[in-house]
């Protein structure tokens, strides 16, 4: 027998719409019956940012790392545009170079769009609003999906609340800002969805998947490879029913794919603009081995977890916790599990598709090889997975951090807990009719539920402010260069890129560790002999008014860096080098 439609869903009577065009009543329409949504999902949004609230102009979610770095990033693209130069490009950076911005993972468009808040607020106030940003919409994007399907907004909520509490994006929120920015990764799966289902013109079919995966490009380069790959077996899953009618198939294949592909160079131009500048380095199978996964993350509950977050983390210890935090959800796996239950359904072979996508994702996050407890399963013979086949691929050796496509596995799983939400709601109006509250109370329990299991806890933060050192350099007059040491450390290259947000003279820097540009390399080789003769005749021949030691790092716990009673006989004994003032733990030296 054919299945039954959906049944339809039972709206109150609706106020008159407003009168005039009818883009102003349809926007009426929307924000009627999606206010409440919205609120929700903001609200839950607000929960995990919620201690840089105080100050969000001062405080960053985490400590002084990544996160330092993307504030400069958000900072240096909103001065850019002001004064006439490429957001992509910062003249003052990687000195006597320019820093090349988009060799790391950056959210350029949200951050380009956003400046001028960053003109009015700072970029400390932007980079949270931006997170806060990319949190809430990627649960409302997750709902929008999920009501297109059953019209039924209780479930929809419930699946796009568990988006907005994954674990994944709280602990990635400590500095990793593209791999917040997962609002794309929805919106790409949707388009695509609907492209490759949906009766349309070819070129609306076209350009919504162009655009879907440019958008993706814009937000995350790993999200973009993610997307890419995981879309072929997507469109595999969602085209083998129409294998029946080849000509179709074949016929949206032919239009989808090359408007993907276009969409994809468009948005990872940028980054494709460097391949040529010697900059970018494959990642050594060691370096990437330590990342895989346990399948255990999938399941275990997070550290800051109130209640038994800290529980977890002394029965087993994860010290890699912001990249392998994946938790699911006990309700949000259960709920899923119900997905099959809810009979009849508009799309039923759509489930398996996002189950299919869900496994796949969850494989190729393990990793390159089989992990158990922390430990590769067999350490000299390696238990290979599809990661590591994946990784011999061109360009593929530039990934690291495979356990990311752990956040599509979740997105799959937060759809799948929508419809498992769905049918219980639908059981509660079927059965219970004359009791109308009792599906809004079905919702709001699984809400709650969700919540008690995905609290994103209290996350940790750190005050970002200019630091004194910083000023002091701005009241210096004139354009001139400084250098910083210890070279090499993230820990003093990020914080000196922020500081030039305010004194704008030129420094040594990198935008990622493992991706500095050959004038960096260049000025790190000399920097690790200073202050020996040679390497004060080459500092100087560079053009370099002061060095900037940070005396933090010399205290005999960071080798091979001396202790600074070593290195000040050493500078007092260096002829032409003469220290002009000590601020805030950092010597000045001046290069005469």
């Amino acid at each position: 027998m054919p299945p039954e439609p959906p049944p339809a869903q039972t709206i109150p009577p609706a106020r008159a719409a407003p009168r005039g065009p009818h883009w102003v009543a349809a926007w009426w329409v929307w924000l009627r019956h999606d206010l409440p949504m919205i609120l929700c999902l903001m609200l839950a949004a607000t929960l995990v940012i919620l201690p840089v609230l105080a100050n969000p102009r001062t405080q960053i979610i985490g400590w002084y790392g990544d996160n330092v770095q993307f504030v400069y990033v958000t900072g240096w693209m909103s001065q850019a545009l002001l004064l006439g130069e490429s957001p992509f490009v910062d003249p003052r950076l990687n000195y006597p170079g320019d820093l090349t911005l988009a060799v790391t993972d950056i959210p350029y468009l949200s951050i380009i769009l956003a400046a001028p808040v960053t003109w009015l607020a700072g970029p400390v106030f932007t980079y949270n609003l931006l997170l806060w940003l990319y949190i809430w919409l990627s649960g409302y994007i997750v709902y929008r999906w999920l009501w297109a399907i059953t019209r039924m907004r209780g479930g929809a909520l419930v699946g796009g609340l568990i988006f907005v509490l994954t674990p994944y994006r709280v602990a990635h929120s400590y500095g990793h800002m593209p791999y917040v920015a997962t609002y794309a990764l929805p919106l790409f799966f949707w388009a695509l969805d609907t492209a490759l289902r949906a009766p349309m013109r070819w070129w609306w079919r076209a350009l919504l998947v162009f655009g879907a995966t440019a958008l993706v490009g814009s937000a995350s380069q790993y999200y973009l490879f993610m997307s890419l790959f995981l879309g072929v077996l997507y469109a595999l899953l969602m085209l083998f029913p129409l294998m029946r009618q080849p000509s179709l198939a074949l016929a949206r294949s032919l239009t989808v794919a090359p408007a993907v592909l276009a969409g994809a160079l468009l948005g990872a131009a940028p980054f494709l603009a460097n391949l040529g500048n010697r900059t970018f380095a494959a990642h050594d199978l060691q370096a990437t081995r330590i990342w895989s996964l346990d399948p255990l993350n999938f399941v275990l509950p997070h550290k800051l977890h109130p209640l038994w977050g800290n529980l977890v983390e002394q029965l087993r210890p994860e010290p890699l916790w912001i990249e392998k935090t994946l938790y699911l959800g006990i309700v949000a796996l259960i709920l899923a599990g119900l997905a099959w239950q809810w009979q009849p359904h508009p799309f039923p072979h759509q489930r398996w598709v996002w189950l299919g996508v869900a496994v796949g994702s969850a494989i190729l996050a393990l990793g390159t090889d089989l992990h158990l407890n922390n430990q590769p399963l067999r350490a000299a013979d390696p238990v290979w997975l599809p990661a590591y086949y994946l990784a011999q691929l061109p360009f593929t050796g530039l990934v690291r951090g495979w356990g990311r496509f752990g956040i599509i596995t979740v997105l799959f799983v937060s759809l799948l807990a929508g419809l498992g939400a769905t049918w219980l709601i639908q059981q509660a109006r079927t059965r219970r009719p004359q009791q109308p509250y009792l599906p809004p109370l079905f919702t709001a329990g699984l809400c709650l539920l969700i919540v008690l299991d995905m609290h994103p806890g209290t996350v940790e933060t750190s005050t970002l402010t200019p630091r004194p050192i910083d000023m002091w350099l701005a009241a210096q007059p004139d354009d001139f260069a400084v250098a910083w040491l210890p070279a090499g450390l993230d820990a003093v290259n990020y914080p000196a890129m922020y500081g030039s947000l305010y004194h704008s003279k030129h420094i040594p820097a990198y935008n990622h560790p493992n991706h500095r540009q050959p004038e960096y390399q260049q000025y790190a080789a000399i920097a690790t002999a200073f202050p020996q003769p040679e390497a004060v005749a080459a500092l100087r021949a560079m053009g370099l008014r002061y060095i900037l030691i940070d005396t933090r790092f010399y205290d005999g716990l960071h080798p091979p860096l001396p202790r600074w009673d070593e290195l000040a006989a050493e500078l007092a004994a260096t002829p032409g080098l003469r220290v002009v003032v000590q601020v805030d733990g950092v010597v000045v030296v001046a290069m005469e």
